[in-house]
């Protein structure tokens, strides 16, 4: 029962923030906007350490509060949940495919794909996945 209220609580949510989302955004600015945050995607700028919404904006020659509402609405979630989500997304699949960076300590791949601490990429794995980064590393290796 506990996941059907999330759910539900996600779906109100969403929809409330499409609605706001896109209010004040001309459409120009809007593609403009999501174009940039594919290559972003694309280019793996996401592994940069310290970045922020701040300086994201400023270098896609915008402003914060219009990639926040894009992010919102576009991807559904916070843009620390979306850089979080991407980094993650991203060690998962060059654990999966690179032996070498399977032999990274759990401190170094944190820092490769830019988080700060080594506590903060297990939270955000395990908050991800469900399991922590070093028991997901240890599986592959058993497979």
């Amino acid at each position: 029962m506990v996941s059907t209220r999330d759910s539900t609580t996600t779906t109100q949510k969403t929809t409330k923030t499409h609605q706001v989302g896109i209010s004040g955004i001309n459409p120009e600015t809007l593609q403009q906007l999501l174009v940039q945050l594919q290559q972003f995607e694309e280019q793996h700028l996401y592994l940069q350490p310290n970045i922020n919404v701040k300086d994201l904006a400023k270098s896609f020659g915008s402003n914060s509060s219009y990639l926040s509402k894009v992010v919102n609405t576009y991807k559904q979630k916070s843009m620390s949940q979306y850089i979080n989500d991407l980094r993650i997304d991203y060690a998962i699949t060059t654990l999966q495919t690179d032996a070498t960076f399977r032999k990274y300590t759990i401190k170094a791949i944190a820092k490769e794909i830019g988080f700060n601490t080594p506590e903060a990429f297990a939270k955000k794995f395990y908050k991800r996945t469900g399991i922590y980064p070093s028991y997901f590393v240890k599986n592959l290796d058993q497979s």
